[in-house]
């Protein structure tokens, strides 16, 4: 896998918010390794996976994940598909999603106590009959920090299925998303364009709407189509996508933006006999590189610098003038 440098801040990555392991009682194979999924999402070039197994937060395995994943380059987050009250026989599920860096043995503890999910609540009740209360379990998981996401769509176990024809409804639903949800996945890329058309224009708001593999098979991992998020590979530029749902978030084949005619200049580093500069390498983004630095702190010096290295032949005194205007980098 080709790891994309977490210095380079917001990039278009592949992101699979919605991912289990042999943790979920209903995984294919449960003598899949760690090592095994982490080594297929590097495959697939995944930078960003998300853990949501069916009412549990395996916190051994997540942690595992976490050290397993950063030597590929992978952000591993936490997270938890609960299956609600709504919806009748199509029951909504909906994902809790929570920070990399948060305290999962806490959370997964309030979660289990508040929303009767313990281990001895699932072996009297059974995995396919528990259900959380949507709303009490989506606050939980705001106070916690976390963020939410939910099926949309023709996925199955979706939103949808409050049905829209009577106001009531229609208004609960909506109360529902602006109040709670954060992100949409659906189940398929043109369900997209419905919500695009005609749902968020009837709401007066728009959100996030991503796809995710929903995988309970890593050795049969597949995407209907990738999802790339444009953001730092943590929760907190998850997070980003909220506020900036079009600009941030794009499902299609083709990486978004992609320049492959285009020279890039990747990165760079100062090579000085006299060791004047540091040997660090400076990572740039392909998109919006922005220099900041008081008076004499060596903005101009790299400019020139670069403008040098590009063009050697041409007079340094027209260089250093206009290096500043003429170099975007």
């Amino acid at each position: 896998m080709d790891k994309k440098s977490f210095t380079r801040g917001s990039e278009w990555r592949k992101w699979d918010l919605h991912f289990h392991t042999p943790s979920s009682y209903d995984y294919k194979d449960k003598g899949v390794t760690n090592q095994e999924i982490i080594d297929i999402l590097a495959e697939k070039e995944i930078s960003v996976v998300a853990i949501t197994d069916h009412h549990t937060m395996d916190i051994d395995r997540i942690q595992k994940l976490q050290l397993l994943g950063k030597d590929k380059g992978i952000t591993v987050l936490p997270g938890i598909e609960f299956c609600s009250e709504l919806g009748g026989s199509e029951s909504i599920h909906f994902i809790g999603i929570f920070s990399e860096k948060s305290d999962f043995n806490t959370i997964w503890t309030k979660i289990q106590g508040k929303h009767n999910l313990t281990k001895a609540d699932i072996e009297s009740k059974g995995n396919e009959r528990i259900v959380c209360n949507f709303v009490d379990t989506c606050k939980t998981i705001i106070e916690l920090g976390g963020i939410i996401s939910v099926h949309a769509g023709s996925k199955s176990n979706s939103i949808e299925s409050i049905k829209s024809n009577l106001l009531v409804k229609q208004e609960t639903k909506t109360t529902f998303l602006s109040d709670y949800v954060s992100i949409l996945e659906v189940g398929k890329p043109e369900d997209e364009k419905g919500y695009q058309e005609k749902v968020f224009p009837s709401i007066r708001f728009k959100l996030p709407i991503i796809i995710c593999s929903d995988n309970h098979d890593i050795k049969n991992y597949s995407l209907k189509e990738n999802c790339w998020i444009k953001a730092d590979p943590t929760f907190e530029g998850l997070k980003q996508i909220i506020y900036e749902p079009e600009e941030r978030v794009r499902i299609q084949e083709e990486e978004p933006d992609f320049k492959e005619d285009k020279e890039i200049i990747d990165k760079i580093r100062f090579i000085s006999p006299t060791n004047k500069f540091r040997k660090e390498e400076i990572h740039l983004n392909p998109n919006l590189n922005v220099i900041i630095g008081g008076k004499s702190s060596g903005k101009s010096i790299l400019l020139y610098s670069i403008a040098k290295t590009l063009i050697p032949n041409q007079d340094d005194e027209l260089l250093k003038k206009g290096s500043e205007e003429r170099y975007n980098l």
